[in-house]
Formats: C-alpha cells, sequence, structure tokens
C-alpha cells in the first residue's frame, strides 16, 4: 500500500501530507524504528501542531491517526527529537539513529466515575477503553485499544520502510529506550509480534481465527471473563479487540503464553475452576514517592504545597522583623514598619493559597489513582 520515494511516504503514487517540522537536525542512517503514542486526541491534529512547533522542541516523522491517516512530519534521513534521553544495543541517544512514529491515542487512562480521562491532561477519553495489568514497563491500568485502521496503516509503513533502508534492524518501543525509566508508550496493547514479523518479511494474520470455536462458547467465555474481572465487553459471540485485550489479561495472570487469540484450550483454561479473578486491591498503600514517580501532575501540586511552606516561614520572620523593628525605631521607622508588615501578610495569604492548592491537586490525583485500580 505504501512505498519511500526519496525518503518521502507516497500511497501508491501520491505522497502522504507533509507538514514540515522545524524542529529536527542533520542527516542519519536509520537503524531502528521507534514507535510513541501521542498521549492525545485520535484525530493527531493536536499532536501535529505541537510537533511542528518550534517552541516545542519535539518532533518525529509520522503521526498516524485513528482513522489511518499519516501525516509526515519530516525526511526520513532527518534527525528529529522524539526519543530523549535514550540508549538501545549500546548506543545513546536514539534520535540519530532512528525514525520516530507517533500512534494518535491517549495512553494511559484514570477512570473516573463511569468514563475515562487521560492521565496527561485530564480530558475525557471516548471510545472503548480496556484494564490490562501491569507489565516490565507499564502500570497497571486502563488503555485503549488502537484501531484496525491505525494498526493496518502501521504495518503497512514498517514494511516499506523496511525495504526502503536494509540499514533498520528493529522495531522498539520509547518505552524500551528511555534511559529515565518512566516513558509507557506505546501502550500495552501494542502487538509486538506482528509489529516484529512484518519488519522479518513475515505475513501474520490482524486477528486471531475464531472458527475452530462456536459462537455459543465465545460468548460463555466473554461472559466468563466478565465474571472473573477481566472487562471483555458485550457478551455477543464477536471476538473483537476488547475481547482479545481481556483474554491477553486473563493469560498474563494465570501465567499462560500471551495471545489473545479464542482456542479451545483458552475456552477451557477461562472455564476451569482454578481460573484466577483480575486482582481488584486498591492502591491506598502507594507512597507519596511513588505517587510522584508516576504523576507529574501530583508531583508538580506537592512542589506548589512546599512552596506555600516556604513563604509561609518568609512571613513569619518578616512578621518578627516588623515586631522588633517597632520596638526600637518607633515613630520614625513607622511608614517601613507599616509596609513590611503589609509584605508579610500578603506572603502569608500567597502561603495558605499555594498551601491549599498543592494539597488538592495531590489529593485529587491520589483519588483519580485509586479509583483507576479497580476494574468496571
Amino acid at each position: 500500500m505504501y512505498k519511500v520515494v526519496r525518503d518521502r511516504l507516497h500511497k501508491g503514487k501520491t505522497p502522504v501530507e507533509y507538514r514540515e517540522t522545524p524542529n529536527k537536525g542533520r542527516r542519519i542512517v536509520p537503524r531502528y524504528i521507534v514507535l510513541h503514542d501521542t498521549c492525545g486526541y485520535g484525530h493527531g491534529r493536536g499532536s501535529i501542531a505541537w510537533l511542528t512547533n518550534p517552541a516545542s522542541r519535539a518532533s518525529a516523522h509520522l503521526v498516524i491517526a485513528e482513522d489511518g491517516t499519516i501525516t509526515q512530519l519530516a525526511d526520513f534521513d532527518v534527525r528529529t527529537w522524539h526519543a530523549g534521553p535514550s540508549s538501545w544495543d549500546g548506543l545513546s541517544g536514539l534520535n540519530g539513529y532512528s525514525i520516530g512514529i507517533e500512534m494518535a491515542n491517549p495512553g494511559l487512562c484514570y477512570k473516573r466515575g463511569k468514563s475515562f480521562v487521560r492521565a496527561s491532561g485530564g480530558t475525557k477519553v471516548t471510545g472503548d477503553v480496556v484494564h490490562h495489568p501491569k507489565t516490565q514497563w507499564h502500570p497497571d491500568g486502563y488503555w485503549q485499544p488502537y484501531s484496525k485502521q491505525q494498526m493496518a496503516a502501521l504495518l503497512s509503513v514498517i514494511k516499506a520502510l523496511g525495504e526502503a533502508y536494509p540499514t533498520i534492524e528493529e522495531v522498539i518501543g520509547h518505552h524500551q529506550i528511555d534511559t529515565r525509566k518512566w516513558k509507557v508508550d506505546p501502550s500495552p496493547l501494542m502487538p509486538w509480534d506482528e509489529v516484529h514479523a512484518v519488519l522479518q518479511g513475515v505475513a501474520m494474520p490482524v486477528e486471531p481465527a475464531v472458527s475452530a470455536v462456536p459462537r455459543a462458547e465465545v460468548r460463555q467465555t466473554q461472559a466468563r471473563l466478565n465474571g472473573l474481572g477481566y472487562a471483555a465487553g458485550d457478551e455477543d459471540g464477536k471476538w473483537g479487540p476488547r475481547s482479545e485485550q481481556a483474554m491477553k489479561a486473563f493469560e498474563v495472570q494465570n501465567k499462560l503464553p500471551e495471545a489473545g487469540a479464542i482456542t479451545p484450550a483458552r475456552v477451557e483454561a477461562v472455564s476451569s475452576e482454578s481460573a484466577k479473578e483480575m486482582p481488584r486491591g486498591s492502591r491506598e498503600e502507594i507512597t507519596s514517592g511513588e505517587m510522584s514517580d508516576r504523576s507529574r501532575t501530583y508531583s508538580n501540586g506537592l512542589s506548589v504545597e512546599r512552596l506555600g511552606v516556604v513563604q509561609g516561614v518568609m512571613a513569619l520572620v518578616l512578621s518578627i522583623v516588623a515586631m522588633f523593628h517597632d520596638l526600637f525605631e518607633q515613630v520614625a521607622q513607622i511608614g517601613l514598619t507599616g509596609a513590611t508588615l503589609l509584605v508579610a501578610c500578603g506572603l502569608g495569604g500567597w502561603a495558605a493559597w499555594s498551601g491549599a492548592l498543592g494539597f488538592r491537586i495531590r489529593k485529587t490525583r491520589e483519588a483519580d489513582h485509586k479509583e483507576a485500580r479497580h476494574v468496571g
């Protein structure tokens, strides 16, 4: 479907939309393809605007929208700024060795009431959201599956890049190369077997075959997964992305090879009395340090709260200085004393406001984090 012509992506004979980013550097010889999530809306327009804004100091080569639309931001042989502090296979600074692809996806989500919001930004997420247990790189949480059109576009692009640049050795995720160890994109729903197989030239089916399992048994399996807390969605006998991700979560919890397919063996495993439920424990035990590591919003709230404490101390010191100044200088310096007291009062009010705001931010994020632990 796609091919590369002079470092630009084409669909057939027509180049994809090109929106040049100013955030780029020297020429490169790509050795890797690095996948990312935009942590934004599915249409990707806001992410494209940000990645082409000089102030962002960030960019990528491609953005793939939820509907499969692709926008190119830089030639493939030019360095873009997508990897950040990174290392892989003995190399540091992966911007100089890789092509960056952004998948328009909200990334990690939190549950708020009956809806879901993005962990990055707090805006409401529309469409299906599924639960996935903790992985080596990802926290236990909620994620939105990539659409079929988006995955089809990505796999076709990877194939085209592999054919155009024989130097490309591997497709990797941002979470794998991040030296800070806090990136969680792309999400745990990325089908890595398919991604790697395309680059290796091995054809794989986009969806697992379901013909070996009667539809009635598929419905029973979906109902059983829902009963165990794995959020398989509608019990309609159709094995879609939500049921597939529920099965993958079941496989992880029950120490089975992760595939997500509905097979006679998996039907038997799910219906077994020994099948393990999805853990539903709350996150009441999480420490402030862990919350700071996981949430920049919480960390910012903690900083504001600490600033309030500092301001309160400053206000107290100024008040003491003003009182002693009044005792020793009395009438001659009464104007300076009044001004000092005024500043002290102002700082005291600011301190109280900052402390309250910081405390509220932290507690709101803690509540969101605890909510996100539960399934259903």
